[in-house]
């Protein structure tokens, strides 16, 4: 864990640079995941799971390697291996979660490469399955269950810590599931809070709290400065969910790697469909009815660009990008409390804004 750069404080070592050691440690071990297979064939689960995690912006183990190295001014060798190790967990997880939200979505495009179940069904093509999709669907469902059994792994890495670590990780997935089956539910809210809250389920509680709180163990950080980290992250995790929701309509693809449409034709709630519904625009009405019905290739690009629009004219696209401003400035607030020491509540804060101005 020798030779990072120093940046900032004085003594203190830049925290990105650790990501590559994150990575590299994931490698190693699906690799050697992959060499104990027993059988050959097998080998396909773990070297996938390592194409999805190699690259990425890495968001929580970043978030993770913050708060545990205290705004990297804490570079005990020891320290920085557990650190790692969370961070991996971490990584492995959000790659679990997001295989599973592919499975669901049926999306077969992600970070602008194919995703896991578009790889596998492919990878059935001449092995003579009836139903190629399904093949996908069951394989890749396999290969996130792999994923987030490996964070658990991990974690055992951690000694003494380990036990505090698992209990969080185990509260951040079983928070997810509970999200994303009230999302599959897709059930109708005429509550902005009630949208904000499945949100924070969904995402933000795996990719916010739980780094923190995981950093924040690690580190030793007494219960009150536990307290702000956590409040702080819960208030950006929404406000990155709100984001996430603009982009996913209006983000342009060949940036986020993600569709801008599946959104809207999944009749997805979030808040800006929630905001056009409050208007009761019979436009948006229409338009929301006709999302729910196959269309020619033709028709579906003009709906989609009348969606848009409507979102535009009926203000629900400036009213998210307000809501997703105010929850990054309350965000803001927590960090530069005072309740966190100083070098990790300036990081923090520069986070928050490199966040808030993304476009992917």
């Amino acid at each position: 864990m020798a030779g990072y750069s120093m940046t900032g404080y004085a003594n203190t070592l830049d925290v990105s640079l650790l990501l590559a050691e994150v990575e590299a440690l994931l490698v190693e071990r699906l690799n050697e995941q992959a060499l104990h297979a027993t059988y050959p064939q097998s080998r396909v689960l773990w070297n996938l799971l390592r194409q999805t995690i190699i690259g990425g912006k890495k968001v929580r183990p970043y978030l993770a390697l913050l708060v545990a190295t205290c705004g990297g001014t804490v570079n005990d060798a020891e320290h920085l291996k557990r650190a790692c190790a969370a961070g991996a967990a971490l990584e492995l997880l959000h790659a679990g979660l997001i295989i599973q939200d592919d499975v669901m979505d049926g999306d077969a495009v992600r970070r602008g490469s194919p995703t896991v179940p578009a790889l596998l069904e492919e990878h059935s093509n001449g092995q003579g399955l009836s139903d190629p999709r399904r093949f996908a669907a069951s394989a890749a469902t396999i290969v996130g269950d792999l994923a987030l059994t490996g964070g658990y792994r991990l974690l055992v890495d951690c000694g003494s810590y380990a036990p505090r670590l698992v209990d969080i990780f185990d509260r951040a997935i079983r928070d997810t599931a509970e999200g994303q089956y009230l999302d599959v539910l897709n059930v109708e809210r005429s509550d902005e809070a009630d949208v904000l809250a499945l949100e924070r389920l969904k995402t933000g509680v795996y990719s916010f709290e739980a780094p923190v709180e995981l950093g924040a163990v690690l580190a030793d950080l007494p219960k009150k400065t536990r307290n702000t980290l956590k409040q702080g992250a819960r208030d950006l995790g929404i406000a990155f969910q709100i984001v996430d929701d603009i982009l996913g309509v209006f983000g342009d693809p060949s940036v986020t790697g993600k569709s801008a449409s599946s959104d809207l034709w999944s009749r997805k709630r979030t808040i800006l469909s929630l905001h056009a519904h409050q208007q009761d625009d019979p436009h948006w009405q229409r338009i929301w009815e006709e999302l729910g019905h196959d269309h020619d290739q033709d028709t579906r690009g003009e709906l989609e660009s009348q969606a848009r629009e409507c979102l535009v004219n009926c203000g629900a696209l400036e009213h998210a990008r307000q809501l997703s401003a105010r929850f990054h400035q309350r965000a803001r607030e927590h960090f530069n409390s005072g309740m966190i020491p100083g070098s990790l509540s300036a990081q923090l804060l520069a986070f928050t804004d490199s966040l808030e101005k993304r476009q992917s």
